[in-house]
């Protein structure tokens, strides 16, 4: 945990390696120290067809969800969410929408299974 998922309107990755930002968001929970190393996982995928207000195929968008086990303070959510949104303010140009949200996830209903 946490699970790292960006989403983005597809004509972003033209303008933003895709591949190293993930990359850096991943690097910046990391740096949280709120997790294992081993325990972050990131993932993007990208929207063929999406709409920003009144703006359809221009107004571009990144979102990043951060999905977190409950139990977490809203400050702890705050530091772990406000470093990936300026990360994405320095990295990224041409975007109409950066946005960034931190979600819980109940501990009680999470299921995982790991392969031997």
């Amino acid at each position: 945990m946490p699970h790292i998922l960006m989403e983005y309107s597809e004509p972003v990755a033209g303008k933003t390696n895709i591949k190293d930002l993930l990359s850096e968001i991943h690097a910046a929970v990391r740096k949280s120290g709120l997790f294992e190393p081993e325990a972050i996982k990131s993932r993007a995928v990208s929207y063929p067809l999406w709409q920003v207000g009144d703006l359809r195929d221009e107004g571009h968008f990144i979102h990043v969800t951060l999905m977190i086990l409950n139990k977490r303070s809203i400050q702890q959510r705050r530091e772990l969410g406000q470093p990936v949104l300026e990360l994405l303010k320095r990295s990224v140009t041409g975007v109409h929408s950066l946005t960034v949200e931190v979600r819980e996830m109940e501990k009680e209903t999470y299921l995982k299974y790991r392969y031997p």
